[in-house]
């Protein structure tokens, strides 16, 4: 930092603001001590302690860069495994639908076959009684099937 006539102090090394050499904002209230940065070399870009201090900064930045790196790498592999997880219940969830339906269009024509044959039976004009109780019975259970599969 150097020593402006208002007073104030100003960075001479771009990189550093306090980071690195541990010294409050320049604008801070607390500075209170006007020391000429030429005089003191640990504000000097050129100190002996920069390379090592650059050294330390590069590992840190490092090792921030790998450990955020190895987080995005579990997040990515985690939200990979819920998409595989969603598209396989989202199979199984249409195979199901795809079984159901078939259940239901299996029903309805067993429906609309039996009431084909008891319109073809009215129109003959023998109709024997046993038949004709035994078919009413399949007709209200292929009836009573039809209203729950009316339900899905």
């Amino acid at each position: 930092m150097a020593n402006t006539s208002s007073g104030q102090h100003h960075l001479t090394c771009a990189f550093d603001d306090g980071f690195l050499t541990g010294a409050p904002p320049p604008d801070s209230p607390t500075s209170t001590v006007d020391v000429p940065r030429d005089a003191d070399p640990e504000y000097q870009c050129n100190s002996p302690r920069e390379p090592s201090r650059l050294t330390d900064l590069r590992a840190s930045l490092r090792v921030f860069t790998e450990s955020f790196l190895r987080t995005e790498t579990a997040e990515m592999e985690m939200i990979k495994s819920r998409e595989a997880s969603r598209i396989e219940s989202e199979r199984r969830r249409a195979e199901t639908e795809s079984v159901i339906a078939q259940m239901l269009a299996k029903n309805q024509l067993q429906i609309a076959e039996f009431l084909a044959k008891k319109g073809r039976n009215r129109k003959r004009k023998r109709v024997q009684r046993d038949d004709s109780s035994m078919a009413d019975r399949q007709g209200l259970l292929l009836l009573w099937l039809l209203q729950s599969n009316l339900d899905f």
